[in-house]
C-alpha cells in the first residue's frame, strides 16, 4: 500500500512539473478559440480616427481587385518575395491600396462607393474560403507562417472598420458574423511557434485591434493585458527586441499599439518598460538607428534571414514605416525631437512613401506628418 501511494504521489508531483513547464512555456498565450456567444460590446472603442495624407494616398492606388474564391488560399506560408497571387501578404498589400484609393476620393461618392463594396466582397469571399486559416512551415518563405496570420488579422481590423465608418458593415449583421467566425479561425492559430519577440507583439496589437473593431470590450482587454505585460518585460533594459533590427521589428507593432491606446483614452506611451517608459524606448530606439544608418544587420526574429538595412521607408520587415505612425499622434517632446531627426535623415535616403507590409496598413497615407 506504501508502495502504491508513493507512485501516485510521484505521478502527480510530476504532472503538476509538466503542467507548470507547459505554462512557463506559454507564459502569455491567449485562449481564443471562436467568437464567445455573449461579450461586453462597447460601441465607444475607436479603431477608425486617422488623418490621412490624401495626396500619399492618392499616389498608392489599387484599381484591380481579385474577389473569386480561388483567388485566395486556405494555405498561409512565411514571407517570399515576390508574393504569391493568391497568397496572405498579396491580399493584405491590395486592401491597404484600396483603402488607399477609397480615402483619395471624394467620400460618398460614387467612385468611394464603389471601392468598399469590393472591399467588403474580398473579405466575405476571404472570410468563406477560410482563407490563410492553415499555416505550411514546409512551403517556401522566409517568416513564420503563423506570423503572417497576424498582420492579416491587423489588416483585416482596419478594413472592417473603415467599412463600420462608412455604414458599409453592420456589427449585428450576418456578414460580419461571417468575418468575425473567419478572424477568430486565424487568431487562434496565428501564435503557435511564435517564440520571437516581434510574433509576439504583432500577435496581442492583432487582438486589440480586431476587438476595436468589433467592439469586442473584452477582447480588446485582454490583448491590452498581454501588451502591458509583454513590455513590461523587454529583452534587455528599454530594448523591446533582441537587437536593433529585431528590436525595430517589434516597434512596427509597439508603436501602432501605443496609437490605438491612445485613441481610446489610454496613455500608451506611458506603459512602463521596466523602470522606464515605451516613449523612452522608442527615443533609444530612435537614436540608435540614427548612430547605424544604413548598416546591414542581421535579426533574431528569424535568424536564417541575411543581413539587411533598416534604415528604409518601405519595406516588408526593414523599414522605419512606424515613424509617421508616431509623429502623427507623438509622445513626449523629447521623443518626437529624435522620432523627427530620423524621419528626415532616412528621407533624405529613400524618396519613397512610407509603406511598411509588416505593419498592416499603409502608414504613408494613414498618418499624416505635419
Amino acid at each position: 500500500m506504501r508502495s502504491f501511494v508513493k507512485l501516485v504521489l510521484i505521478a502527480s508531483l510530476f504532472c503538476s512539473l509538466s503542467f507548470m513547464s507547459a505554462e512557463a512555456g506559454n507564459w502569455n498565450k491567449s485562449k481564443i478559440k471562436k467568437p464567445p456567444l455573449e461579450f461586453l460590446r462597447d460601441e465607444s472603442l475607436v479603431f477608425w480616427d486617422f488623418s490621412p495624407d490624401v495626396k500619399i494616398c492618392s499616389r498608392q492606388k489599387q484599381y484591380i481587385s481579385l474577389v473569386a474564391p480561388e483567388n485566395y488560399d486556405t494555405v498561409v506560408y512565411g514571407y517570399k518575395w515576390p508574393e504569391r497571387s493568391i497568397g496572405a501578404p498579396k491580399f493584405f498589400r491590395d486592401n491597404s491600396l484600396i483603402i488607399n484609393t477609397i480615402l483619395s476620393k471624394q467620400e460618398e461618392s460614387s467612385e468611394a462607393n464603389e471601392f468598399l463594396d469590393i472591399l467588403l466582397e474580398r473579405l466575405l469571399t476571404a472570410a468563406k474560403r477560410k482563407a490563410f486559416t492553415s499555416p505550411d512551415w514546409e512551403g517556401p518563405g522566409g517568416s513564420s507562417p503563423t506570423f503572417i496570420q497576424t498582420i492579416t488579422v491587423k489588416n483585416v481590423a482596419l478594413a472592417v472598420s473603415l467599412l463600420r465608418q462608412r455604414s458599409k458593415l453592420d456589427s449585428s449583421s450576418p456578414e460580419f458574423r461571417d468575418i468575425d467566425e473567419w478572424v477568430y479561425h486565424l487568431m487562434g492559430v496565428m501564435e503557435k511557434k511564435g517564440d520571437s519577440r516581434d510574433h509576439k507583439a504583432s500577435a496581442y496589437v492583432a487582438q486589440m485591434g480586431w476587438g476595436l473593431a468589433s467592439s469586442n470590450k473584452d477582447l480588446f482587454e485582454e490583448g491590452r493585458r498581454r501588451f502591458t505585460k509583454f513590455l513590461s518585460k523587454p529583452a534587455r533594459d528599454v530594448e523591446l527586441g533582441v537587437g536593433l533590427r529585431n528590436n525595430n521589428e517589434v516597434m512596427h507593432s509597439a508603436v501602432f499599439g501605443a496609437y490605438l491606446l491612445k485613441m481610446n483614452g489610454i496613455a500608451g506611451y506611458e506603459l512602463p518598460v521596466v523602470k522606464r517608459s515605451l516613449d523612452e524606448a522608442i527615443h533609444s530606439h530612435a537614436q540608435s538607428v540614427l548612430i547605424t544608418r544604413d548598416k546591414n544587420i542581421k535579426t533574431q526574429g528569424d535568424p536564417k534571414d541575411p543581413a539587411r538595412s533598416i534604415f528604409k521607408r518601405s519595406g516588408f520587415g526593414t523599414h522605419l514605416a512606424w515613424i509617421p505612425i508616431y509623429l502623427n499622434s507623438p509622445g513626449s517632446k523629447l521623443t518626437q525631437i529624435s522620432v523627427k531627426a530620423l524621419h528626415e535623415a532616412v528621407s533624405l535616403a529613400d524618396y519613397r512613401d512610407y509603406f511598411g507590409t509588416y505593419i498592416g496598413l499603409h502608414s504613408g497615407c494613414l498618418f499624416e506628418i505635419d
